[in-house]
């Protein structure tokens, strides 16, 4: 009996330890797709400044700008509100601004200067 006991508390403790190792993974690779994702939204922000109404170097002065603003407001905000916070509550707002964008370009024929501004800023 003693050695059953041991047995089963030995089966237990590796499936502990398993289901430890594959959540740790599914929270790495959920945390790798969102900054792969992240990157490739501001680099294609990046891209379509050329396709904005104006000037292109008066947009990337702008563009530049805002990004400049948005380093500044997370490093204030960062260490009040929390990391957790700022990361989804911007997450969220730029996602808001890229589908509205879809919006403006259906039912406007082109896209505001200002909701690419603020994607930027939120992205």
């Amino acid at each position: 009996m003693d050695v059953l006991c041991r047995a089963v508390r030995v089966i237990l403790h590796v499936i502990v330890v398993y289901c430890d190792i594959l959540l740790y993974t599914c929270d790495l690779l959920s945390c790798t797709c969102c900054r792969c994702v992240v990157s490739m939204v501001y680099y294609g922000l990046g891209l379509n400044v050329g396709n904005l109404d104006g000037d292109i170097y008066v947009n990337f002065a702008i563009n530049s700008s805002m990004e400049v603003a948005a380093y500044i407001l997370c490093l204030l905000t960062l260490n009040r509100v929390g990391r957790k916070f700022v990361h989804a509550g911007t997450m969220i707002l730029g996602g808001v601004a890229c589908l509205c964008t879809i919006f403006t370009t259906l039912y406007a024929d082109k896209c505001t200067n200002e909701l690419v501004l603020t994607k930027q800023f939120f992205i």
